[in-house]
């Protein structure tokens, strides 16, 4: 019983000595500053919020996060992730139609496909607030 746990172990910890003694021959102190130095010049990386807005739209909302910026993006190229557009820009460009008196209608959007998943909505502008609908 004790073989089977200890002799694995045992050859792991030898195949890694051997590994780190072959491997190098130059001391690991220079190349790990030589890495430091590298990351200190590159400064940390940012990335576009949003092809269509620049930043963050939200106090409290997280920048988008860059390549290398943690183990999740260690190894991700950043162009080939999806970059959607930001729904706060594409609002403010589409107009509040005034219909009849105080009431605004957003139609939705002129959709290519038959099938469109915004809805058309009335708003009642009771109050006077003229603003952009975040749900329009």
């Amino acid at each position: 019983m004790l073989g089977r746990r200890a002799l694995p172990r045992f050859n792991n910890a030898l195949k890694t000595l051997s590994r780190n003694a072959s491997s190098s021959t130059t001391p690991a102190v220079k190349s790990a500053e030589a890495s430091v130095k590298k990351v200190a010049e590159a400064g940390p990386v940012t990335l576009q919020q949003a092809p269509n807005y620049p930043t963050t739209w939200s106090t409290n909302q997280a920048p988008r996060p860059g390549p290398g910026s943690g183990p999740r993006f260690e190894q991700t190229a950043m162009e080939f992730q999806p970059a959607p557009l930001s729904a706060m820009e594409l609002i403010a460009k589409e107009p509040i139609r005034l219909v009849q008196g105080r009431k605004a209608v957003c139609d939705g959007g002129v959709s290519s496909s038959s099938f469109s998943l915004r809805v058309p909505m009335s708003l009642s502008m009771d109050r006077n607030w003229l603003g952009i609908e975040p749900a329009c």
